[in-house]
């Protein structure tokens, strides 16, 4: 019985550690999203004629998290994920428009995509990684807004 007790609180004291790292230590437990109306960027048409920018990736959200560029043009897009343990990526999923971009970026690092968007419209992108137990980063509002004109 006695060893039946010892289990029992071993297995209770597991259980609290664990809760106390999620909880306590995992900055991605706790973080909270915005839901502010995020200011519209437009991308720099650069010499070559590539309309140019960049965007910071971080923990649940996009800098900036509203970008608006022009049909017909090539655009490249910087992604930076400045997070130190979680990977990102931006995506965006309009296929019915002609338009689909999935990159991924590991913690600390860079990454370009380019696409050329053909319809004008409004198109979501997000970043749907996750960790496990947790919701999606889409789901923590890891969203931003594709403006084509």
């Amino acid at each position: 019985m006695q060893k039946l007790n010892e289990n029992i609180m071993h297995l209770s004291l597991r259980v609290v550690l664990m809760a106390t790292f999620v909880l306590l230590i995992n900055p991605y437990a706790n973080a909270e999203t915005t839901t502010a109306e995020p200011v519209p960027v437009t991308a720099e048409v650069g010499p070559d004629g590539v309309q140019h920018l960049s965007i910071t990736l971080d923990s649940y959200s996009f800098s900036p998290a509203y970008i608006v560029v022009q049909s017909g043009k090539p655009v490249e897009l910087t992604l930076k994920n400045v997070a130190t343990v979680a990977p990102h990526n931006l995506k965006i999923d309009a296929v019915a428009d002609g338009l689909f971009v999935s990159q991924d970026v590991e913690p600390g690092q860079t990454a370009t995509v380019q696409f050329t968007p053909t319809k004008a419209g409004i198109y979501e992108f997000y970043c749907d990684k996750k960790l496990a137990f947790f919701p999606s980063h889409r789901k923590k509002g890891m969203v931003g807004k594709l403006e084509v004109r």
